[in-house]
């Protein structure tokens, strides 16, 4: 490898580490799957808060029951937008329904099928992701301007320390946009979905993005090929 292609590889090899984690999740149940089929694409909604969710080309269809309560499912290895299997999971805590949407009134496979509560709160936990890491978060509602009714709270804990503070109102229609969400010291984000504003809580999905910041050695790599590029600019005349 000729010198200057090695300069340039020692900084542009740490830059490539520092890459987004993508994980989209679509709740389903076996009916909604029957009569609607399976998600997948990308949700223009997300897209437009945030443009790295328009990369999700893999969703995981979560499968919970229809109108048949499960205490404290979970979903673990959830796969990122490429499809590779990563060690994020999602874990329920507290009684979980579903139903599915059958007048033509949800836009899409993605929110046709939803989690609903008609009180109460349904506490949930992300788990695998980066310590300390910086999230990005979209949740979907119903997605008809029809069905206001269905807007809710969900209470997040934003800067990882084990309370929810913040709270973002899950819009009917367009959903909310959560941002930034800082992961716990254990690589764990916690949450509560909370009924109701208006009528019935209805939850379709969410999409987290993690910013994955480069390791210690790869900054090390970098800080080093970037101080043997200045060295060699001075001693060949490279151009700045």
């Amino acid at each position: 490898m000729k010198t200057r292609n090695l300069v340039i590889w020692l900084v542009l090899a740490p830059m490539a580490a520092h890459a987004d984690l993508l994980v989209s999740v679509d709740w389903k149940n076996l009916v909604g799957t029957g009569v609607h089929g399976l998600y997948s694409g990308v949700e223009s909604l997300a897209a437009a808060a945030n443009p790295v969710f328009g990369a999700a080309n893999v969703w995981n269809d979560a499968l919970l029951g229809y109108l048949s309560p499960e205490t404290n499912p979970s979903f673990s290895n959830l796969l990122d937008s490429q499809g590779n299997v990563t060690s994020v999971g999602f874990q329920f805590t507290g009684v979980v329904d579903t139903y599915t949407g059958t007048d033509g009134s949800c836009p899409n496979t993605l929110m046709c099928d939803f989690i609903y509560l008609n009180g109460g709160a349904l506490d949930w936990t992300i788990t695998g992701l980066t310590p300390n890491s910086v999230n990005y978060m979209y949740f979907y509602n119903y997605g008809s301007g029809a069905q206001s009714y269905r807007v809710f709270n969900m209470a997040l804990d934003t800067d990882g320390n084990g309370s929810l503070d913040g709270n973002f109102t899950v819009d009917a229609v367009n959903g909310v946009y959560a941002a930034p969400i800082l992961a716990s010291p254990t690589g764990t984000i916690s949450g509560e979905m909370q009924c109701c504003l208006s009528g019935q809580a209805s939850w379709s999905g969410f999409q987290i993005d993690e910013q994955t910041a480069p390791e210690p050695a790869s900054l090390v790599l970098f800080a080093g090929g970037m101080v043997l590029l200045g060295a060699l600019r001075k001693r060949r005349g490279w151009p700045a």
